[in-house]
């Protein structure tokens, strides 16, 4: 499952509920997650293929996926998937086949402004052994056209899906592989979490680089961001310490020089339970879920915990869920001030077999995440006309108590950018109105488009989708 958000939220799943084929599903909210539309499936292709989650990201205008198979007929040979949408994911392009070989694997996507980047593997059969290769591709204009692949690493004998993340000082991927690179005819040795870098976003990659204890254990599924001051972090689980052979705790690492160097290793859970972790940077802070089986045989919960400063502390867990059955692949994303958590949780089905998608929201004040969204009746926000060519009325209310509460309304663009405050100041419960006449924080006519209208008034928040047409 993978998450993304801007003006629009977007989450993509796997799902069988097509005649037992898993295929790659879409949904998306466009205010923020107080309502979603209907649920599409983008990987809907002529070949009878078992899908993999898409991998999503937003470049300067567009939204992309790409996407790899889990299971094909014999005869069938796989692809790795992409597909765009000029319009935040109201309609979608047709697909592109980015690669078409035997045994590929998961696709890994970034953006940095114009230019999408994409990683995925390939395992060759040769005789008695496989071998291992990481594929790359680049686009320049935002998927229209594509680079020729470029095959940047092969390693011998086994290569895990991995995690690849686009800044200005080049491109990280974190994967997970065997180590045998001192012995390449041994393929006893553990799995363990490596990293290499692209200082020039293309043809340039170094050696693999060690992030996980290189030891007899597992270290498995790893998880990465790059903060704004450009250190890589990455989390990973390991039983190392644990009883179980299947889970064990959350381990993180991070480096300020593209992985040339890493601080030392920190074991963040001491319960034995986790495995799947997602991370996430916003600023000086760390945001990390995790599922973590503690409370019984098949009942994994999401948890979380949160650093202010950038991983050197953290604070204490906080456990986001309750159910009697799995709360499974937890991913957490941040907008506009607001965290988000995303996972699958079977606790609506006795058999423990049947998950559906939940999400729940918190925000960054006291950066831990909400049981249950605001009172739906504490703000109302509406805006009309809309569209709107010239003026919106903002007409918004208040409830509660009788004292002053700070309140802002602000604009932002499709990005989240904020394109002007319309009020910032105290106000008491009763009901508002405001005028936005189009124009930014300089009083320059923006242009036509989509822009979102948001109130905040303590911890509780709505927003408004406004379309300005000229």
């Amino acid at each position: 499952m993978r998450w993304y958000g801007a003006l629009n939220l977007h989450v993509t799943w796997m799902d069988d509920r097509r005649g037992g084929l898993y295929k790659s599903f879409y949904k998306r909210s466009t205010d923020l997650g107080y309502s979603w539309e209907q649920d599409l499936v983008i990987s809907d292709t002529l070949q009878e293929q078992q899908h993999t989650p898409p991998d999503i990201a937003l470049s300067t205008n567009y939204l992309h996926a790409v996407w790899g198979y889990a299971w094909k007929p014999i005869s069938e040979d796989g692809h790795i998937y992409y597909r765009r949408s000029l319009d935040n994911g109201a309609t979608w392009e047709d697909t592109y086949y980015l690669s078409s070989y035997e045994m590929q694997s998961k696709p890994s996507i970034a953006t940095l402004g114009d230019t999408l980047y994409v990683v995925f593997t390939r395992t060759i059969e040769r005789h008695d052994s496989t071998l291992p290769e990481i594929h790359f591709r680049k686009s320049y204009d935002e998927g229209a056209t594509w680079t020729e692949p470029l095959i940047i690493a092969d390693y011998y004998p086994q290569l895990i899906d991995g995690v690849l993340r686009a800044n200005e000082e080049g491109l990280h991927y974190v994967f997970q592989h065997k180590d045998n690179f001192d012995e390449p005819g041994n393929p006893y040795r553990s799995q363990e979490i490596f990293y290499i870098h692209s200082p020039d976003r293309d043809t340039t990659w170094t050696d693999p680089i060690f992030v996980s204890h290189r030891d007899s254990i597992h270290s498995q599924w790893a998880s990465m961001c790059v903060d704004n001051e450009g250190t890589v972090h990455v989390t990973w689980f390991d039983y190392k310490f644990s009883p179980h052979g299947s889970m064990g705790d959350i381990f993180y690492a991070n480096s300020k020089d593209n992985g040339q160097t890493w601080e030392e290793i920190q074991f963040l859970t001491d319960a034995h339970g986790a495995t799947w972790s997602n991370i996430i940077s916003r600023g000086d802070h760390l945001y990390l879920v995790w599922q973590d089986e503690r409370h019984g045989s098949r009942n994994n919960e999401v948890y979380f915990r949160h650093s202010p400063e950038r991983g050197r502390c953290w604070d204490p867990e906080i456990r986001l869920t309750r159910a009697d059955n799995e709360s499974l692949w937890s991913v957490i994303a941040e907008q506009h001030d607001t965290l988000y958590v995303f996972w699958t949780d079977s606790r609506d089905d006795p058999t423990n077999r049947f998950e559906e998608l939940y999400f729940k929201r918190g925000y960054l004040e006291g950066t831990g995440v909400s049981e249950s969204p605001p009172s739906q009746h504490s703000l109302y926000l509406t805006a009309y006309p809309n569209p709107f060519n010239e003026k919106v009325i903002l007409q918004y209310g208040i409830a509660g108590d009788h004292r002053e509460q700070r309140a802002l309304l602000k604009i932002c663009n499709v990005r989240g950018q904020l394109v002007t405050t319309i009020l910032d100041s105290k106000l008491t419960p009763g009901e508002y109105r405001s005028l936005w006449d189009g124009t930014d924080s300089k009083e320059t006519k923006v242009s036509s488009g989509v822009y979102l209208c948001v109130l905040q008034v303590g911890e509780c928040r709505r927003a408004a989708p406004l379309l300005f047409l000229k």
